[in-house]
């Protein structure tokens, strides 16, 4: 130390402010050291909530994705971070490791495998586009597109299209394009957007997607190219239309679709005014002739070739009828599995209710699906693009088994507004049913909309048999069974049930009439119900008022009938008037041995009664003989009959295990092949394949003779 005692007191005093801000720096160190300590915690959950997210090493559950979209939501409105921002200028591809569905609108729905290009990676939801579709998605749904390294070394060259068709567009993610320009195809998407890197000379090389209808896909050669996907067809709206979904197209009626896939047959995929999308095959029809089913059915162009221009059309049409069927059973099978199950599970409906609104649901599911694999067996026997030489026989047969339809579609109105009552008084419920409706075969349609394909197709039966019969030519073996098969349909549709049981001949049984009437003597109360094949008269265990049969059916009213007589049936009836000089409203009812005096209002009332039961009488007693008749003439046929074929079944093998009544396969062999290879041989063993079924075959033994072989 020094002698100076001021210069002491000054270096104390430095060391003083020293040691303040050394502290001072050290207290910072120790905040900052705070700060990053935090930071890590708060690294570390956001880590763990990563994890938690992922439930073995798979997709976030349904309870975590709605966390997350909360989340997502709250995070809309405060700015990313400059890392993030940097990252949001940078398109980079990566590939879904999970199919993610979503119902909320701003989300992006994506199929595992499918590539997409992230635009932002923003906490645990990014931004990306998929085709012309962008939105929000969880980000551990992907991982980065590893780079194909095939391309690089030279044993896949790279595809590159030019630019046919100039395009705008205003989003990042989507490429601007111009006439001529060359784009390296990085992707190809099913929706028509593929994914591409603009290639230009001194400029940075923009990767985005874009319409791939607008360029033309260089070939090998530098003078050759193809086209991207070409216009398969044209067709023309029937309905407006708007899109329910982002991968859809809207339209109005009357416009001009380019339709560019048809692979499924309920959506097809096509372009109006540069805007790609699926649309619904129903809303539209065919532009030509030329572009229906009859030359859709057969890949052989030679085949088509031999074919007249009506048997072309006539193929089109048997197969259109098959294809449609085959898509309608499958609808039947989706509200089974995913309407149905789920509502019978959850128990919000009572078994009631259920009855209400599937009705017979499983019986339909059964009429069709024998009828679609009697179809499926006559098109497989005739062989790979040859024609369906028949098709009349097994419509008939079939559509003699479609009485389940007339049930359903009688209580189709009931079913249809208690199922509206419950969506409309039951909030729960409407999203219940909007939830199930979210599975991908439904294809956006609700419950109710399904509910209205039974009535749809029942009622298109006989435009399609009418099609087929208008190109069969005359004197063509499927003539006849078309025409048989033309009528059952039509009568089918014709029928207005009111019972679910059928007459002995008269096809479903309904009611024509109701009333009151009297005994003529002992004046008794009687309520009679006039069917289209017997009279029911009855009588109330109580005393019941009612000024008309509005009041007997009404919904408030419990009365209880007892029957008085056994039904009367109306082929064994005969009605009589008494003296036409008598005022009183009385009528003879006489039934083999018993006659009945009945007596009306007044003479009015006795008139319709009359008039009523006398036509329906006829009617009963005619359609009798004329069933008698086509009887005779059927066995007539039989009886100038040119041969007998016995078949006989030897031996069946490798059937599949099932119940009494279940179906074991269908086989079929064409009697023109047995009178062509057989004829003049004898008896012939042959082994058939059972077709439908997994496995099963029969040894079949036919013998034909011939009465006159000539």
């Amino acid at each position: 130390m020094s002698g100076d005692p001021c210069a002491d007191g000054r270096l104390g005093q430095e060391r003083g402010e020293g040691e303040e801000r050394r502290g001072e720096e050290r207290e910072k160190e120790k905040e900052g050291e705070e700060e990053r300590r935090g930071e890590e915690r708060r690294g570390e959950e956001r880590h763990r909530n990563t994890h938690k997210n992922t439930l073995y090493n798979g997709p976030a559950g349904p309870e975590v994705i709605m966390q997350l979209r909360r989340r997502r939501y709250l995070m809309k409105g405060s700015p990313p971070d400059a890392s993030e921002s940097s990252d949001s200028l940078q398109l980079e591809e990566y590939v879904a490791l999970y199919t993610y569905e979503s119902p909320e609108p701003g989300d992006l729905t994506f199929r595992e495998g499918d590539v997409i290009l992230v635009s932002r990676r923003e906490g645990e939801w990014w931004s990306g586009s998929e085709g012309d579709r962008m939105g929000l998605f969880p980000g551990n749904y992907v991982k980065p597109k590893e780079t194909d390294m095939s391309s690089t070394s030279g044993k896949k060259k790279p595809e590159i299209a030019q630019v046919v068709k100039a395009h705008s567009s205003s989003y990042p993610e989507h490429l601007t394009l111009e006439n001529g320009q060359l784009i390296l195809i990085l992707s190809k998407n099913a929706s028509g957007w593929w994914l591409g890197e603009l290639q230009a000379r001194g400029k940075k090389r923009q990767k985005g997607w874009f319409p791939a209808s607008h360029v033309k896909v260089l070939g090998s050669q530098s003078g050759k190219s193809t086209s991207a996907p070409q216009p398969v067809c044209q067709v023309i709206s029937l309905y407006d239309y708007t899109a329910a979904n982002r991968d859809e197209m809207s339209f109005t009626k009357g416009q001009i679709i380019s339709v560019l896939d048809k692979n499924d047959p309920d959506w097809w995929k096509g372009e109006l005014n540069g805007v790609t999308g699926l649309f619904p095959t129903n809303y539209v029809k065919m532009t030509t002739a030329d572009s229906d089913f009859s030359q859709q059915w057969c890949a052989d162009p030679n085949s088509l070739d031999s074919l007249s221009l009506q048997e072309k059309k006539r193929q089109g049409y048997i197969h259109e009828l098959i294809e449609t069927e085959e898509r309608y059973v499958e609808d039947l099978q989706i509200v089974l599995e995913v309407f149905h199950r789920p509502m019978l599970e959850s128990g919000r409906l009572k078994d009631f209710e259920m009855a209400m609104i599937f009705v017979n649901w499983k019986e339909l599911l059964a009429c069709n699906t024998k009828l679609v694999k009697a179809l499926r067996v006559r098109k497989k026997t005739a062989g790979e693009n040859t024609p369906v030489q028949m098709i009349g026989d097994i419509l008939a047969a079939e559509l003699s088994h479609m009485q389940p339809y007339i049930r359903f579609c009688s209580c189709q109105i009931n079913g249809a507004t208690l199922l509206q009552t419950r969506i409309n008084n039951d909030p729960d419920f409407k999203t219940f049913l909007k939830k199930i409706a979210t599975d991908y075969r439904c294809k956006g349609m609700p419950l109710s909309s399904f509910l209205l394909k039974p009535m749809q197709r029942i009622t298109r039966y006989p435009l399609h048999i009418k099609n087929i019969l208008e190109c069969t030519a005359e004197g063509h073996t499927d003539q006849i069974p078309l025409t048989e098969a033309l009528e059952r349909a039509e009568e089918l549709c014709q029928q207005n049930l009111v019972f679910n049981s059928l007459t002995n001949c008269l096809g479903p049984r309904k009611l024509l009439h109701s009333g009151k009437m009297y005994k003529a003597k002992s004046n008794k109360e009687l309520w009679a119900f006039l069917l289209n094949d017997f009279l029911l008269l009855t009588y109330t265990t109580k005393q019941f008022t009612s000024s008309g049969p509005d009041k007997l059916f009404s919904n408030k009213n419990n009365v209880q009938l007892k029957m008085y007589k056994p039904p009367v049936l109306l082929n064994e009836v005969l009605v009589k008037l008494p003296d036409p000089s008598s005022d009183e409203p009385i009528f003879h009812i006489s039934h083999i041995d018993r006659v009945y005096i009945l007596k009306t209002e007044n003479i009015n009332e006795r008139t319709a009664w009359v008039q009523k039961i006398k036509a329906a009488s006829e009617e009963f007693i005619e359609t009798e003989k004329k069933q008698r008749e086509k009887a005779y003439q059927a066995r007539s046929v039989k009886a100038t009959g040119i041969g007998r074929l016995l078949v006989t079944i030897l031996e069946a093998t490798e059937l599949k295990a099932a119940k009494p009544n279940e179906f074991l396969g269908r086989t079929e062999v064409p009697v023109a092949t047995i009178k062509k290879e057989f004829e003049n041989k004898g008896a012939v063993t042959r082994r058939l394949l059972l077709h439908e079924v997994p496995t099963g075959e029969v040894w079949i033994r036919l013998d034909l003779q011939l009465y006159c072989s000539k």
